[in-house]
């Protein structure tokens, strides 16, 4: 084959391979388009990924599926005849430049001059073909309009809202949730474990509770309602590993706190009224051992003895054996024999400190639920807002105890609606509420006149059946006879519930400024 017929037939390949590749790169990008489309799509159906991720993939899905089937048509290994035959095609050469291929290749046998009239007349026929239009780069109309079609579809597709947006950021949220209670789980364990005060067979049973729990948050498939149920169901178990023996006296020890207010009195009454039966505890043994600092004066003396006694008065039938080492101390404070009320108040130090030990293990039980609750209430928020906080607060589990309803004051009504186990009041009427608010459904106050008050009452008509409403009318009562008889009630109430130490302080104090 001549040179110039060489030279030119390997132009028109180099040719044809850059424009192959150019129309598969158009198709790529026509296909990532496609695929665009049915990405942003399929964003709206399920929740994949964020709008702003999404745009990410508005150039690159496009470019790299364009680079890609234009890079893979450029290298593509095709034979040097298959080119020479798709040459012919477009460039309408009538087989001309693949017989000259087999006659130089040896395929065909002819005789040098036949070979050479063939090589000439294909070479002139090449230099009078417009290879340039007909090997040109304009897209074709197919990619043309596939690209116009699918831009179009992909413009609503991003302008419009995404409604999974929100989906993806409550399971963003739930998710971060789920690590923050995995990772509370994982310090309750820890602490649990370096507890002193937990015997060995529960440290492993709370530790293994613990293990189930975490267990239930690491499982993929699980729903946030299942993990939540989880989580309370942990916490419901811990609080059956927990002493109720030992609640009970620290309770009862801090329902007996004392009212008083003397200085001498107030160290022991804010330890028990904030369950620290340990400091109360230290403050007894130091009042029973200290033989420095200025002695106590008979005004103080006979505080510390009434409060004694107040203490033994509540404890006599709950946990009389205290109540008697109380007693005995305040006695001999009483009766001056500070022998006597040394030896009594070490030991009620003692039973005091029995009673912290006792309800160490419990604290330890206690935390790890608060931790447990906390955690529930995280995801209870994180996954469907107020509405599943609200049903997780009704799943059993939750670290409260104690009444519903506390003791009735003179006014109607009560004076709490209930009790949480750290002793803080709940709902209602608390002492740390600040209203000012009548208690009871009704503002049915007592009009204090002199000695007498009158009470608002509904009088009514007829007889035998059912009675008929008329008008109010009132009914005067000596204000000593009625300030008696709810001071009595309010005090069997107090003897008969369990009710937190600032609440029981609040009553007393109650009747206290109304005592006539």
């Amino acid at each position: 084959m001549p040179p110039s017929l060489r030279h030119a037939i390997a132009r028109l390949q180099r040719a044809w391979r850059l424009r192959r590749a150019y129309l598969y790169a158009l198709w790529g990008i026509v296909v990532g388009l496609g695929l665009l489309d049915a990405l942003f799509l399929l964003a709206r159906l399920r929740p994949l990924l964020h709008q702003h991720t999404l745009l990410l993939f508005v150039p690159l899905l496009p470019a790299a599926a364009g680079g890609l089937a234009g890079l893979a048509a450029l290298l593509w290994p095709t034979p040097r005849a298959a080119i020479v035959r798709h040459l012919d095609r477009q460039l309408r050469l009538a087989d001309r430049l693949t017989t000259a291929w087999e006659l130089a290749a040896g395929i065909t046998p002819t005789t040098p001059q036949m070979r050479q009239l063939q090589f000439r007349e294909t070479l002139h026929r090449l230099r009078s073909v417009d290879s340039r239009r007909l090997l040109s780069l304009r897209p074709p109309r197919g990619v043309v309009h596939g690209l116009l079609l699918l831009l179009l579809a992909l413009i609503p597709l991003i302008a419009l809202p995404n409604p999974q947006e929100a989906v993806l950021v409550e399971r963003e949220r739930l998710q971060a949730a789920t690590e923050a209670a995995a990772a509370q789980l994982e310090a309750a364990a820890q602490a649990l474990e370096s507890d002193p005060a937990l015997d060995e067979a529960t440290r492993r049973e709370a530790e293994q509770i613990l293990a189930e729990a975490q267990a239930a948050l690491d499982d993929p498939h699980a729903t946030a309602e299942e993990k939540m149920r989880a989580l309370a169901e942990a916490e419901r178990r811990l609080e059956g590993l927990r002493s109720p023996e030992a609640d009970a006296l620290v309770r009862h020890l801090s329902e007996a706190a004392p009212l008083s207010t003397e200085e001498v009195v107030r160290p022991l009454a804010r330890a028990l009224e904030q369950g620290d039966v340990e400091a109360a505890a230290s403050y007894l043994r130091s009042l029973a051992d200290s033989e420095e600092g200025r002695p106590l004066s008979p005004e103080e003396l006979t505080a510390l003895a009434d409060a004694l006694a107040q203490m033994a008065d509540t404890l006599a039938t709950t946990e009389p054996e205290v109540a008697a080492q109380l007693r005995q101390a305040s006695e001999a404070l009483y009766n001056g024999d500070t022998a006597s009320a040394k030896e009594a108040l070490r030991s009620a130090a003692a039973s005091f400190e029995r009673a912290a030990q006792a309800q160490a293990p419990n604290q330890a039980l206690q935390q790890a639920q608060a931790q447990l609750q906390q955690a529930r209430t995280e995801m209870a928020q994180a996954s469907s807002g107020q509405g599943a906080a609200d049903s997780a607060s009704s799943q059993p589990g939750n670290a409260t105890d104690g009444n519903t309803s506390g003791p009735a004051g003179p006014r109607g009504g009560t004076q709490g609606s209930g009790t949480s186990r750290d002793g803080t009041a709940s709902g209602g009427h608390s002492e740390d509420s600040g209203s000012g608010a009548p208690y009871g459904e009704e503002n049915g106050r007592l009009e204090e006149r002199g000695e007498t008050i009158t009470i608002p009452r509904k009088e009514t008509l007829g007889s035998g059946g059912s009675p008929s409403e008329a008008t109010p009318g009132s009914s005067r009562i000596p204000y000593r006879e009625i300030y008696a008889a709810y001071r009595r009630e309010a005090e069997a109430t107090l003897s008969r519930e369990p009710l937190p130490p600032a609440l029981r302080t609040y009553v007393r104090s109650y009747f206290a400024s109304l005592e006539p």
